[in-house]
């Protein structure tokens, strides 16, 4: 694993790299991501990645919304 971290939007229930993301390091094991800017009372899509030499995988998609 070459790249590895969460993508997440607010304009689309299927975000990918391509969106806004973290980049949480390389290899195998557990990490923490920690998102930022975020708008409030505002619904946000998000799911793991990692990215190797073949391409990107997502993990399961979650969702939650920001306070007002």
């Amino acid at each position: 694993i070459t790249a590895r971290g969460v993508c997440w939007s607010n304009a689309t229930s299927s975000p990918t790299i391509a969106n806004s993301k973290t980049v949480d390091g390389s290899g195998i094991g557990s990490f923490t991501s920690s998102l930022s800017s975020l708008t409030a009372n505002t619904t946000y899509y998000v799911r793991a990645y990692a990215t190797n030499s073949v391409g990107t995988r997502y993990g399961s998609l979650m969702y939650f919304i920001t306070y007002a």
